[in-house]
């Protein structure tokens, strides 16, 4: 799910500056990926496309954890999403969507950061973790549609 929010979100990125107005928001996170008007007059110099500005956007994220809901709400609202989350789960009809992809995260951190060890034995997956596994999916699939319907606007006027 984190390698999804991030790719979804850095693939979109040249596409939505080159078509919305650059606003304060846009501006700051462009600093955070490193890029500064002088960024921008090199790649202009060397002939370069701006969408090498979508390259620092995958290595700003390299490094950064897309995986809370929080975090991916912030960073779709960049691009008129706010409560992206929220939305999917809307669409899903299911409303414990969120909490139950919620305690999976939790789950994983726990096995990456943790060992996920209980008095020297490793915990099993539990029946309920299994079947929710199916809910990460469902929630990227919403998200995705969500994310499409908004550029397409895009697309149709570049055509």
């Amino acid at each position: 799910m984190d390698a999804y929010m991030t790719n979804c979100f850095a693939e979109h990125f040249y596409t939505f500056i080159n078509n919305e107005e650059i606003n304060e928001n846009i501006e700051k996170r462009l600093l955070d990926y490193g890029v500064t008007i002088g960024t921008v007059i090199e790649m202009y110099r060397d002939n370069q496309s701006l969408s090498g500005i979508q390259d620092k956007v995958y290595q700003y994220y390299e490094h950064y954890t897309t995986q809370r809901m929080k975090v991916i709400d912030e960073l779709f609202a960049l691009y008129g999403l706010p409560k992206i989350t929220e939305n999917a789960q809307g669409k899903s009809q299911d409303e414990a969507l969120l909490k139950d992809v919620e305690k999976l995260v939790d789950r994983r951190n726990a096995i990456v950061h943790k060992g996920d060890y209980k008095k020297n034995e490793i915990k099993s997956i539990s029946v309920k973790d299994a079947e929710n596994i199916k809910k990460i999916e469902l929630l990227v699939k919403n998200i995705e549609e969500i994310v499409e319907n908004r550029f397409k606007r895009f697309e149709t006027a570049e055509k």
